[in-house]
């Protein structure tokens, strides 16, 4: 009985300091994905601040926190970064936090967009998987 009473206290205490990191960034969810080609496709996903991934409006899975913590604070370091520059294929990600919306959109295979945010977009992506 004793031993169940510290797990339950560990692992309440472990989710209650990951759940203030996260609000600590600002961020509330990430909008990802890309589109466009000759059907002007659109592939979207969102991820929330308790871990849930959705595709339009299904919930795909749930990741753990420690890995949604990791994606919200890379996310965290380019929510004020500009980029508008879409090709005919284009990915994007877009920060959402309780005051602002930034959308960051580049072109396939472009050159020019932060090395943060393509990193960041390929570590989201791995997680619909």
């Amino acid at each position: 009985m004793k031993k169940s009473y510290i797990l339950l206290l560990i692992v309440t205490l472990y989710s209650c300091t990951t759940s203030k990191d996260i609000v600590k960034t600002e961020i509330i969810e990430i909008v990802f994905g890309s589109g466009g080609g000759f059907t002007g496709e659109i592939n979207s996903y969102k991820l929330t601040a308790n871990g849930k991934i959705y595709n339009k409006e299904s919930e795909l899975k749930k990741i753990k926190l420690k890995k949604t913590l990791t994606l919200f604070n890379q996310a965290d370091k380019i929510k004020n970064l500009n980029f508008n520059e879409p090709g005919n294929m284009y990915s994007f990600i877009e920060i959402i936090t309780k005051d602002n919306t930034n959308k960051i959109v580049w072109s396939l295979g472009s050159s020019n967009v932060d090395k943060k945010v393509i990193e960041l977009h390929k570590n989201l992506t791995q997680t619909t998987k």
